[in-house]
């Protein structure tokens, strides 16, 4: 196990004391470095000095426990929630980069990522996300709830999400920023104090009837997973549009679907303004209005995506195909 050779290289020994005695005294360890201002609560080195100052490590009946907060728990099932944590914090990371990359930095993403993954730590800086993962992850699975439950209109979740998007959230170039270690873990407990502000604030709000009841029942939903899914889905697809100089929009489920000019869908599956349909209303071929021609949000899907909910009421989404195709 790794941690009982981590343990075992400071030359620690397990522990003879009931857990409740030994999470008592490194707790008393744990609050005088902190208090003292020696060290702070998120350092790395602090569980490692505590211990070394106990001379001894987290173990009861043949089971290695890792400290976590001053709480001890068995390896195994703090390995576990860590890996939750991390799996999270990648798949938080994905939607991020995806909103950015269909938004048009798909370029900026790539450098960002390839600049994180291959910087040189030795030097005491890393790579930073300037808007933090954890607060994107928290603002944009607030407004993916929200839009999901029916309980805020498509207008104003486009105008939200770009408002996320304008931060430039995730592994954009411009997102990275080399900080110490110490300005890290500065930035680190501020993050989680806006977080927890933003939660306390979406809880205590006046709500209507009407809201809290599209929320309860998105709860309890056993396919809101699949639901926020289609938001996320849906805010490419409106992103990479926007990009483009275009808009996409909710259509019922049994409309027919048309869209006008400026690309939205709106009726009975015909092309106004400067683009043709042909005659099975899937192939789109938009032209520019400037010389050059070009080709681009090429398909039309011809079903509208099934994510929706009918019990929340949220209508099916028409979506422009995601590949976009210009030739010069």
């Amino acid at each position: 196990m790794a941690i009982l050779a981590t343990y075992e290289k400071l030359g620690l020994e397990p522990t003879a004391k009931p857990k409740r005695q030994f999470e008592r005294e490194y707790n008393e360890i744990r609050n005088r470095l902190i208090n003292s201002g020696e060290f702070r609560s998120t350092d790395r080195n602090l569980n490692r000095t505590i211990l070394t100052e106990m001379g001894e490590y987290p173990n009861w009946e043949g089971e290695v426990y890792k400290m976590s907060q001053g709480v001890a728990r068995p390896e195994g099932k703090r390995d576990a929630s860590q890996k939750k944590s991390i799996d999270k914090r990648n798949q938080i990371l994905t939607e991020a980069d995806e909103l950015m990359t269909a938004a048009g930095y798909g370029k900026l993403v790539k450098k960002g990522k390839r600049n994180f993954k291959n910087q040189d730590r030795s030097g005491g800086m890393a790579l930073d996300h300037e808007y933090e993962t954890q607060e994107f992850g928290a603002d944009y699975e607030r407004l993916k709830k929200k839009f999901a439950a029916g309980v805020i209109s498509e207008n104003k979740f486009k105008k939200d999400l770009n408002k996320i998007v304008n931060r430039k959230p995730g592994n954009i170039d411009s997102n990275l920023t080399l900080k110490t270690e110490s300005e890290n873990y500065e930035k680190n407990v501020r993050t989680r104090a806006v977080v927890k502000d933003k939660n306390l604030r979406e809880k205590y709000n006046v709500r209507d009837a009407s809201y809290t009841k599209k929320m309860a029942a998105f709860t309890k939903n056993l396919n809101k997973v699949k639901l926020l899914s289609g938001v996320h889905a849906y805010a490419k697809q409106f992103l990479e549009a926007q990009s483009q100089g275009y808009d996409t929009s909710y259509v019922p489920k049994n409309g027919n679907g048309k869209l006008n000019g400026n690309g939205k869908l709106n009726g009975n599956g015909k092309l106004n303004g400067n683009g043709k349909r042909n005659g099975n209303g899937k192939e789109i071929v938009l032209k520019g209005n400037k010389t050059n021609n070009y080709r681009g949000l090429s398909t039309l899907m011809e079903q509208a995506n099934t994510w929706s909910d009918p019990l929340l009421m949220t209508p099916a989404i028409r979506t422009l195909d995601k590949s976009i195709q210009v030739d010069l």
